[in-house]
């Protein structure tokens, strides 16, 4: 018994070592299992946990009635059907010394009664099951928030490394999205722009990733409406990062849930894209597992925005630099473009006058290149500078300064111009832009207008003197005409030699000088012509001269230079005489008081289109009176030609003898000129038309015929019509005469057939002689009217014509040209009726 109890004894004590030891096994094999797992290719801390509560049950006292769970953040992993009970014991899993889960073992019930449940030895190895746990999960988030990172670095350097080579917001945007999903892992990245306005909406640009259209249909916002509570609106509003971690249970996210569990999206992120303090949008990242966002991976990827928002802004100012240099390029090419293209002249130059810029038509007016000008000054081609720094500094920045100035060419030709000039900035500077246009063509016009304005003043002139000349040669002629016709009758009746004979033939003189005087004025204002022949200078030439050297004192030399090769021009004798004599006169009076040379010069010239005369070209005698006298101011110059116009002294001049010389010359189709300074003397220049023939010799006098035809004489004038009368009698005619032209016209229309000539005045009471004849026409048409006056500027040959006179006779007239011309008359009707 002793032995058997020994045996027992002894039997016992190696069946609890045997247990021990078989439970250290299982506690060793356990933990030795755990080592294998964390060295496997197990790479989920889920699978881990998973790995480690299946271990527990078997290192147990009693494995098969045992059961296992390991909970952490939310998740529970268990070993055989875990239900809680009073037999159990749990440990903390401390996660960086903070209880983060529990390693829990339970029986459904008590393995064996009056035992402990668990003994010390399985305390120990759950505590130490649950440390090892802690640590495991410490080391695999410090790896996974290490990848995590490492992967949020890469996806960041990539992110920045697309920022240097990408020109396009657009592009950037999604390029950066492509980045997150692709290097981050992420499901989906998308950006939008915030818009201004009263909805503020929120406008997709972009997205990447598994998206199924969830951003088609969303209305997002960035106020604080519920559309405005996700990711992307508050961080829009509120500048911040928006993190739901899960998407699940945050209410905020309320809107789009459904959408978004669809598509296994579990949390977000929403960044803002700020720059230079203004939020331009966001960008808003999805994960597929709950609190994918940590406060480490958060920062970088705000940095990763920010970078984002620095480069669209960047883009932004490169792009709006471009526009802006392709606008200032353009607007610099459009500047040129109408700078070089403007009609006028334009300088930019310093206020003392360098020059900084001008266009092409300033160096087109100037003739110099660019680079020329860019070496000079205004001064260098303006008369007149517009850039004195007086000028300079009274110029106001609003108001421009306008004068006409000369600009001097590179051959040294003067331009004018017309300046407009004011203070502009110009290249961050003050400067002076001038805009000068050439008015050569308007000061040509305005020469031109004042020339035509000088012709119609001078016309207005020779008509107004035209008329009163008219006035003038009526009356007195009608006062020569008896005076005339008495001298010649009286001397008709004296006996040849007579002393009364030669007294009457010098008052015959004086009398056909006054009525020479009378045509000259008619001439001058050209309200009758004079027959013109074909007519050498040279013996009318040297004929007055010697009349002017009886005249002039002997202190006045007179000196010729006469071209006797000279051809002839068409003038007429009396009218060139008269202008030779004004001239001589007019030099004579210029050199009374101290004596000179009166120089006469005739010279055959050519003239040409670029002689400045207002001649055609052709072959001139020009005829030439110069005197050494005291000369004339450009003033009086301007005005030698006017009628009346005199510095003579009161009695010493009318006035009219240069203009009667203008008229004549100008009636000759000719030109005169005249060169004159103060003390030195005058210069005249007569142009005369050079014409091919020989010169009309003189007539010798025929006797004077007379006729026994019937003349009805009408005159109001009662010393003309006795004196035409007595001279018509005398010739042989018989004569009836009336002084009331009503009378006649009675007389002529009871006795039409009785006459055989009418000679009637214009001027008269009640019938004038125009109207005269148009009733005697209308009684006998065949009748010959001749119509003879002093003067009529109303009755033009055109409308004698028309109202019936054939013929003019113009007083004063003396009995051979009265005689020669009745016969031409009545001779002339003579053959008419014959035919």
């Amino acid at each position: 018994m002793i032995k058997n109890s020994v045996i027992e004894n002894k039997e016992s004590a190696l069946h609890r070592r045997t247990s021990v030891l078989d439970k250290r096994v299982r506690e060793l094999n356990c933990l030795y299992s755990i080592s294998e797992i964390l060295e496997s290719n197990v790479r989920s801390l889920k699978d881990i946990l998973f790995g480690i509560v299946r271990l527990i049950p078997p290192a147990l006292r009693y494995p098969r009635a045992a059961s296992a769970r390991i909970t952490f953040d939310n998740d529970e992993f268990k070993a055989g059907n875990f239900i809680e009970s009073e037999w159990q014991e749990s440990f903390d899993i401390q996660v960086y010394g903070v209880p983060m889960g529990k390693v829990q073992v339970c029986y459904p019930e008590h393995p064996k009664n009056g035992e402990d449940v668990f003994l010390e030895e399985e305390r120990l190895l759950l505590d130490n099951i649950a440390s090892r746990a802690g640590k495991i999960i410490e080391r695999k988030l410090s790896e996974e928030n290490l990848i995590r990172l490492n992967r949020a670095l890469d996806m960041l350097s990539e992110c920045r490394n697309t920022l240097f080579y990408c020109n396009n917001e657009f592009n950037l945007a999604e390029k950066i999205c492509r980045i997150i999903v692709e290097k981050g892992g992420y499901m989906m990245a998308w950006v939008g722009y915030a818009q201004e306005g009263l909805d503020k909406t929120v406008r997709p640009i972009c997205r990447w990733g598994y998206d199924e259209h969830f951003l088609d249909n969303l209305n997002i916002t960035w106020d604080n409406s519920e559309n405005g509570q996700g990711p992307m609106g508050t961080a829009i509003r509120t500048g911040k990062p928006a993190v739901f971690r899960n998407i699940v249970s945050d209410p905020r996210f309320r809107p789009w849930r459904d959408e978004a569990m669809k598509r296994g999206y579990a949390s977000s992120v929403g960044l803002p894209l700020s720059s230079e303090d203004r939020c331009i949008g966001g960008l808003s990242i999805y994960a597929s597992e709950s609190d994918a966002f940590d406060a480490a991976e958060i920062e970088l990827l705000m940095g990763l925005a920010d970078d984002m928002a620095y480069g669209i802004t960047a883009i932004r100012t490169r792009l709006e630099r471009s526009r802006s240099r392709e606008f200032l390029i353009e607007s610099e090419k459009r500047y040129r473009t109408l700078f070089n293209s403007a009609s006028d002249a334009i300088f930019v130059c310093h206020s003392d006058g360098r020059f900084i810029d001008m266009n092409q038509k300033a160096c087109e007016l100037l003739e110099y290149s660019r680079e020329d000008l860019m070496k000079m000054k205004m001064d260098d081609i303006c008369k007149k500078t517009q850039c004195d720094p007086r000028q300079f500094e009274a110029l106001s920045d609003d108001k421009n300064m306008v004068i006409e100035t000369e600009y001097i060419r590179r051959d040294g030709a003067e331009v004018p111009v017309e300046a407009n000039t004011r203070k502009i900035r110009y290249s961050n500077e003050m400067a002076v832009l001038t805009i000068a246009r050439d008015i050569s063509e308007r000061r040509r016009a305005e020469e031109e207008k004042n020339k035509l304005w000088r012709q119609l003043q001078e016309a207005q002139k020779r008509q107004a003197l035209g008329t009163m000349a008219g006035g003038i040669a009526h009356d007195f002629n009608n006062i020569l005409f008896p005076i005339m016709g008495y001298i010649e009758m009286t001397m008709d009746e004296l006996p040849e030699g007579s002393k009364g004979k030669k007294q009457l033939a010098e008052a015959m003189k004086g009398a056909k000088r006054a009525r020479e005087l009378v045509q000259h004025i008619l001439t001058f204002s050209r309200n009758t012509g004079q027959e013109f022949t074909p007519l050498t200078l040279q013996p009318l030439i040297k004929e007055t001269l010697k009349l002017i050297r009886a005249t002039i004192p002997a202190n006045i030399r007179i000196r010729q230079n006469i071209d006797a090769g000279c051809g002839t021009t068409l003038a007429n004798p009396t009218q060139i005489h008269q202008v030779l004599m004004n001239l001589c006169t007019n030099a004579w009076h210029a050199m009374q008081e101290k004596g000179g040379i009166l120089e006469v010069a005739l010279k055959e010239v050519r003239v040409e289109s670029d002689s400045g005369l207002e001649l055609k070209p052709n072959n001139y005698l020009r005829l030439t009176i110069s005197d050494t006298g005291y000369g004339m101011t450009s003033e009086v110059m301007g005005r030698i030609f006017d009628p009346y116009f005199t510095t003579k002294k009161p009695g010493e001049g009318t006035g009219l003898g240069l203009a009667v010389v203008f008229g004549i010359v100008r009636s000759c189709s000719g030109q005169i000129q005249v060169y004159s300074e103060p003390g030195i003397g005058t210069t005249f220049h007569v142009y005369l038309p050079r014409i091919e023939g020989a010169a009309f010799a003189d007539k010798i006098p025929e006797p004077i015929c007379g006729g026994v035809e019937r003349i009805l004489l009408i005159d109001d004038e009662e010393p003309v019509i006795i004196l035409m009368a007595q001279m018509l009698e005398k010739l042989g005619y018989h004569v009836t005469a009336f002084k009331d032209s009503l009378e006649a016209s009675e007389l002529f229309r009871s006795q039409p057939d009785k006459f055989d000539l009418i000679i009637t005045d214009q001027s008269m009471p009640n019938l004038s002689g125009d109207q005269l004849a148009i009733q005697m026409k209308a009684i006998r048409a065949d009748i010959p009217i001749a119509l003879c006056s002093g003067f009529s500027d109303t009755l033009t040959r055109e409308r004698a014509k028309q109202s019936g006179i054939d013929y003019f006779i113009m007083k004063p007239v003396i009995k051979r040209e009265l005689a020669e011309t009745l016969r031409q008359i009545l001779d002339s009707n003579r053959k008419d009726n014959c035919v």
